[in-house]
């Protein structure tokens, strides 16, 4: 019984693990938030997030 226990807390910490959003650079999974403020194009403004990797600087969108 308590094996099976020990087990399924193994699983949980494993799925919790992949869920972690790594960059696809380095594999690093620290990022910073970035908030950008207005769009190129249009000049308007937006609430968009953008992510930058701690380790190497990669930017990307979040999921």
């Amino acid at each position: 019984m308590a094996e099976l226990r020990v087990k399924a807390k193994e699983l949980e910490s494993i799925k919790q693990e992949e869920r972690k959003t790594k960059c696809p650079k380095c594999g690093c999974t620290e990022f910073t938030p970035l908030r950008k403020k207005w769009r190129l194009l249009t000049g308007f403004a937006t609430n968009k997030v953008e992510l930058v990797c701690n380790n190497c600087g990669y930017k990307m969108q979040p999921k």
